[in-house]
C-alpha cells in the first residue's frame, strides 16, 4: 500500500495495521500507524490521517500543553528528584515520536518523555475534533 502523503506503509498482519515513517516539514519524520481494528473504510481512515497530519504541528503544541496540565503534578511529586519544573518546561522537554489513528477518528500521540518519567512513554489520547481526553505514562 502506498499514498502520496503517507509514503509507503507496510501491513502488519499480527497487529492488523499499516505503519511506516512519514516525512513532515523541516525534514522531520514521524512514525505513523493506522489501526484497522473495526475498520470498514480504509479510504476514510487514510483521509482522516492525512487531515490529521496537515495540522500536526498545531496539534502537537496543544497536546504537549495538555500533557503538562495532566501530568506535571505527578512528575514533580513522584518522579522528579530535583527542583520542580513548570508546565512550559514540561511541554518543551517532551518530543513527539509517533501517531496512531483509528477508524472512529480518534488518535494517540506518543511522546519521548524527555527523561521526566525515567524513560517511560507519554501517551496523549484524542477523540474526533480534536478533543484531548487523556494523558498517561506507559512502559
Amino acid at each position: 500500500m502506498s499514498d502520496d502523503l503517507l509514503e509507503k506503509l507496510k501491513y502488519d498482519e499480527y497487529l492488523n495495521w499499516y505503519s511506516g515513517e512519514v516525512g513532515l516539514p523541516g525534514a522531520k519524520k514521524l512514525n505513523v500507524s493506522l489501526s484497522l481494528d473495526g475498520c470498514e473504510d480504509l479510504g476514510d481512515l487514510i483521509h482522516f490521517t492525512k487531515g490529521f497530519l496537515q495540522t500536526i504541528a498545531e496539534t502537537d503544541e496543544q497536546a504537549r500543553r495538555f500533557a503538562a496540565e495532566k501530568l506535571l503534578r505527578v512528575c514533580n511529586d513522584s518522579w522528579n528528584e530535583g527542583e520542580d519544573i513548570t508546565g512550559p518546561e514540561f511541554a518543551e522537554r517532551i518530543a513527539l515520536e509517533s501517531l496512531t489513528t483509528y477508524p472512529d477518528h480518534s488518535a494517540e500521540l506518543y511522546y519521548d518523555d524527555g527523561d521526566l518519567f525515567w524513560g517511560h512513554v507519554i501517551i496523549v489520547s484524542i477523540e474526533e475534533g480534536p478533543r484531548f481526553v487523556d494523558a498517561s505514562i506507559a512502559g
